[in-house]
């Protein structure tokens, strides 16, 4: 096993944790929001489920409703 093989290993462990803790992240958000935008929330899951993790993007900018102060 070389030093690139290790170093590869490592990148893909620590991409897929930061995947997987941002779609916790926007699941999470999806859940508890009372509504969206352009689709219901159960949509926005869906589609940050199939799409990981163009969907939770895509949650995040048109999905989301603005946090009134």
């Amino acid at each position: 096993m070389t030093l690139a093989t290790v170093f590869v290993g490592v990148v893909v462990v620590v991409l897929l944790v930061v995947v997987l803790r941002f779609e916790t992240i926007v699941l999470t958000d999806i859940a508890r929001a009372e509504s969206t935008r352009m689709l219901p929330p159960i949509a926005w899951g869906v589609l940050a489920i199939i799409t990981i993790p163009l969907g939770g993007i895509l949650y995040w900018v048109y999905g989301r409703e603005d946090i009134q102060s």
